[in-house]
């Protein structure tokens, strides 16, 4: 297809748009949201971004790359929610897309770098991390955003200091997000692609020792800084065991061989056209300049995915930044794909049959979870997207339009998450609730102590000002509204210095907290 630039980056600005920002505020922090939140929070309250913190102690597993976006996010938006909060993960997605299809290419035709585009931004794995405020969204694209610029500067020549200089400081920025497994997704393709040039001299250049200095020493420098104002004995012993467990580990094949299923399933639905990296038919049209590259960044991202995947104590997730090289093949063979029809028998027939389901998913949604008038507009606006694809089939009849009818039903999909799913997950949520019965019990303006909470994603909703005790003894006579477990008050009854204060249970929280908690008020 030949659409400008210009057009296909409003269609791709489109559909991240309906496919990332709707509701993304609506649900409660889940599952690990809240250790990149809480430490921003903190981050804001203490004027400390060198060291994260959770629930008033030093966490150490993570460097504070993730929570120094989402406090810049609190910054510019004015704002602490949800949406402010997952909103760097969102944009980060949007930035790897946008540097994929403007970035000048010679490799890649602005058409197969929508594809690419497209893939990453609707494959499983993105548009579940793209919508939170976890690790993975903003860690994937970077790496993606450092393989691109490579790819596309050794495919162009030229300069080799902007050949090495920019992704390393990315990756260097990843390092300070994640870790290491960046650089090695990174370096896996890149070695293999000098590999196949002939050219693994490459790497013993002035720029690209330089590179790799920067990626080492950014990351250092922030340790050596964090460790001048925390314990830095037990922050190199919790930052190394989170490496050395996934690496030593027992291991137990049957949990490995559901982890690799688990991580591959990141990237469907793209992940069915992986075999056409290995079709002779397209390969055959790559230019033959280009097929060291290619191949290069094959094997790379297959090394790579294996590699990380076979760790012991490896996670589905740990694989993902290969998501952003396998999104580029994918696109690339797409463009090369002539005789689409004669070959391919089921995207076509599957696509048709999604449209016809999220039609009569969306009609169910108006019935059974919400009729105001959001739902009538996405009822609507499914039915005639799906009417357009049923009437027709032409529409069909290419992998760019493929690609694009795929990135149009995942919009489909994401509107009527936003409108129903939202509904009806805010019906099962706990977090926000613990801290409305905690807000409603104590008067405004009131401190609420917490004493030795841990990780305790639902601190963030309880009313300012918070803060958080670590010891009996700073209980003192300032603290009147205490929250703290069960066992923990128990403990505290038995002391007269505080059982002579009359603690009086104000409410109880939700057995689903980590730990029975209650809320008393001390006289």
């Amino acid at each position: 297809m030949q659409w400008s630039r210009w057009k296909l980056y409003g269609v791709l600005l489109l559909l991240w748009v309906v496919i990332f920002l709707p509701s993304i505020g609506k649900q409660e922090f889940k599952g690990e949201e809240g250790r990149r939140v809480l430490p921003a929070v903190t981050m804001l309250q203490t004027g400390n971004w060198l060291v994260p913190s959770v629930g008033g102690e030093n966490y150490y597993s993570k460097p504070p790359g993730i929570n120094w976006l989402v406090a810049l996010s609190f910054i510019i938006t004015g704002q602490e929610n949800e949406w402010a909060a997952r909103l760097p993960s969102a944009l980060f997605v949007l930035l790897f897309v946008s540097l994929l299809l403007w970035m000048r290419s010679d490799v890649l035709t602005p058409s197969a770098r929508f594809m690419a585009a497209i893939a990453y931004m609707t494959c499983i794995s993105m548009v579940e991390k793209g919508r939170l405020i976890e690790i993975e969204a903003v860690y994937v694209s970077l790496t993606g955003i450092a393989m691109v610029w490579w790819i596309n500067r050794w495919a162009a020549g030229g300069s080799r200091w902007l050949l090495w200089i920019v992704p390393g400081l990315v990756l260097a920025y990843a390092m300070l997000v994640k870790g290491p497994f960046a650089v090695f997704f990174f370096y896996c393709a890149v070695v293999a692609v000098l590999l196949y040039s002939h050219k693994f001299k490459e790497l013993l250049t002035v720029p690209h020792i330089l590179t790799a200095a920067l990626i080492v020493f950014i990351p250092l420098g922030w340790f050596y800084l964090a460790s001048k104002h925390s314990d830095g004995s037990k922050m190199a012993s919790q930052m190394s065991s989170q490496l050395l467990i996934r690496i030593f580990r027992e291991i137990d094949i049957p949990e490995m061989a559901e982890m690799t299923l688990r991580a591959l399933a990141n990237f469907l639905p793209w992940l069915l056209f992986i075999p056409l990296l290995w079709n002779r038919k397209i390969l055959d049209r790559i230019p033959s300049q280009h097929m060291p590259l290619f191949k290069g960044c094959r094997i790379g991202m297959i090394v790579g995915f294996a590699v990380i995947d076979l760790l012991p104590g490896g996670l589905s997730r740990y694989p993902m930044p290969a998501i952003p090289l396998a999104s580029v093949l994918v696109g690339w063979v797409f463009s090369l794909w002539k005789d689409y029809a004669q070959e391919d028998k089921v995207w076509r027939p599957v696509l048709l049959a999604c449209f016809g389901i999220a039609a009569l998913t969306a009609a169910a949604g108006l019935i059974f979870v919400i009729r105001p008038p959001a739902g009538y507009v996405v009822l609507g606006l499914t039915i005639i997207t799906a009417a357009a694809v049923f009437r027709k089939r032409g529409l069909l009849d290419h992998p760019f339009r493929l690609t694009l009818a795929t990135g149009v039903l995942t919009a489909v999909i994401m509107l009527q998450h936003a409108v129903f799913g939202t509904t009806i997950i805010k019906r099962h949520e706990y977090r926000r609730p613990a801290a409305m019965a905690v807000n409603e019990a104590v008067p405004e303006g009131q401190t609420v102590y917490v004493f030795k909470p841990g990780y305790q994603p639902f601190l963030f909703y309880i009313r300012p000002p918070l803060r958080y005790v670590l010891s009996e003894e700073q209980i003192d006579e300032n603290v009147h509204y205490l929250l703290l477990t069960q066992e923990r008050l128990d403990a505290l009854n038995e002391e007269p210095k505080y059982a002579s204060r009359s603690p009086e249970i104000l409410c109880a929280l939700t057995n689903e907290i980590r730990g029975a908690y209650k809320l008393i008020r001390l006289n």
